[in-house]
């Protein structure tokens, strides 16, 4: 199998990933809810789940049985499996990669605790919106099964529930979410859209809870994690401001039924306008501060990178040679006992699969090539806009990069500059007309070459009409 999705269309991206998650995860999560509920009750009817409250102590258990169950085959497996089977790097895909700045970390924990008034208020302003009956049916309903799951009788339940409520879902959404869905909308709608992609996928992320009166606020949550695992390139980020989330939850549940604090006290408690404006600067102004210092870092080379299909290709090529030579040294051995009809057929076929070999070879060499231009294009492209943005800051008027053995390269000059015409109209030679866009076309083509050189660069800027080095 070629696990590579990377070149293919949005449609076959978005298709594969529906298919292991709304097929694969409901049709497993199907399975194993069957098999939960006839070992509690011998019968495999979802008809006791129906109508689940606290007395009844059957449907509790069952509900809670399943619940960690439909996380991990709901959420994650299916974000794990669309990974590892559609692309080579499964793992730094999905977003499994160090964190290399810990302050990144802290600030995230720092910006979802800061976010809760903001949350609160987009809570209040969540219920003014006219529902439809069936809707709030719905929501009734999800309130039964939250005070069900939370009631907590000891420190024990607790951690159980932290782990369940809060640490699953936290691992397990973001992988989908974040690790899978966010990047497959960003590499269509190109990182110029990241924005929209991240807030696309947080829009999925609130309406996927079914809780209507609760979309805003997830909305924002999963804005806010979609920006820490975008600008800190590592999901760990977002997860652990996932859990800190939904722990708080938790915790603050238990403290309710057990400090003699009103259970309700949250849905009743009004945030002002003024603080809740408050915590929501303060929790984007952290994301801005992470986008600020955020490093985006080469793990590793265009080498290692493309070591994995460079071997691939390697392996298919020696088994195909290995192949085409022991049927030849077949033939050659059988070729003096064959009609002279059978020994032309057979060397028609040993032909074809020459070619055959050497066409692979070719195209193996070819993909090869275009993996590399795939990596080095946007660190080419970052480089020379950094490049642009430099000269343009410190009013350069050239800059070369300097090749060992070679005549340096001009990586930049400013349009206005136009030497060339100056010497030929010097000369008496006529200049001919050609397209303006064309005008920097050398400058343009000699820069990917000099990318490599550029620990060498000089720089010429004009001082008082002079250029000095």
């Amino acid at each position: 199998m070629v696990r590579n999705l990377s070149n293919q269309r949005f449609g076959v991206q978005l298709l594969c990933f529906i298919g292991f998650w709304q097929v694969l995860g409901l049709l497993l999560i199907s399975f194993v809810s069957i098999i939960v509920i006839y070992l509690f009750t011998h019968q495999a009817s979802f008809d006791i789940l129906k109508n689940i409250d606290e007395n009844n102590v059957t449907a509790i258990n069952i509900f809670k049985t399943i619940l960690p169950f439909q996380t991990i085959l709901y959420f994650g497996l299916p974000a794990i499996l669309f990974a590892f089977f559609a692309y080579k790097n499964s793992v730094q895909y999905i977003g499994l990669r160090p964190i290399k700045n810990n302050s990144h970390l802290l600030l995230g924990i720092f910006a979802i605790i800061t976010g809760l008034y903001f949350v609160g208020l987009l809570a209040q302003w969540n219920k003014m919106i006219p529902m439809p009956h069936s809707w709030v049916e719905m929501e009734n309903k999800a309130a039964i099964l939250t005070k069900v799951l939370l009631k907590m009788n000891n420190v024990g339940s607790l951690m159980l529930m932290i782990f369940i409520v809060g640490l699953l879902p936290a691992i397990c959404e973001e992988l989908l979410f974040r690790g899978c869905m966010q990047n497959i909308l960003i590499q269509q709608l190109g990182k110029k859209n990241a924005l929209v992609a991240i807030l696309i996928t947080a829009i999925i992320f609130g309406l996927i809870h079914e809780q209507m009166q609760t979309l805003l606020p997830r909305i924002f949550l999963g804005t806010v994690l979609g920006l820490l695992y975008y600008y800190s390139n590592s999901i760990y980020t977002s997860i652990t401001a996932h859990f800190v989330n939904n722990a708080l939850q938790v915790v603050v549940a238990y403290f309710a039924s057990h400090k003699n604090i009103n259970p309700k006290y949250s849905e009743d408690m009004h945030v002002p306008l003024i603080y809740g404006l408050i915590s929501g600067v303060i929790c984007l102004g952290i994301i801005l501060v992470i986008y600020k210092s955020k490093q985006e870092y080469i793990i590793y080379t265009t080498e290692s990178l493309t070591q994995p299909e460079k071997t691939e290709n390697q392996t298919n090529i020696q088994t195909k040679a290995a192949d085409f030579q022991k049927q030849v040294e077949a033939y050659q051995q059988a070729a003096p006992s064959m009609t002279e009809t059978a020994r032309a057929a057979k060397e028609q076929e040993l032909t074809k699969l020459r070619d055959d070999l050497q066409k692979y070879e070719q195209d193996a060499q070819t993909s090869y090539q275009r993996k590399l231009q795939e990596l080095l294009e946007p660190v080419q492209t970052k480089v020379i806009n950094a490049i642009n943005a430099v000269a343009a800051e410190n009013n350069y008027t050239h800059i070369f990069a300097e090749t060992a053995g070679q005549a340096p390269i001009l990586l930049y000059t400013k349009e206005e500059d136009k030497f060339t015409e100056l010497v030929l109209t010097k000369l008496g030679i006529k200049i001919p007309e050609k397209p303006a866009q064309n005008a920097l076309a050398p400058v343009e083509a000699g820069r990917a070459d000099a990318l490599c050189h550029l620990f060498g660069i000089s720089a010429r800027r004009r001082v008082a009409g002079q250029n000095v080095c």
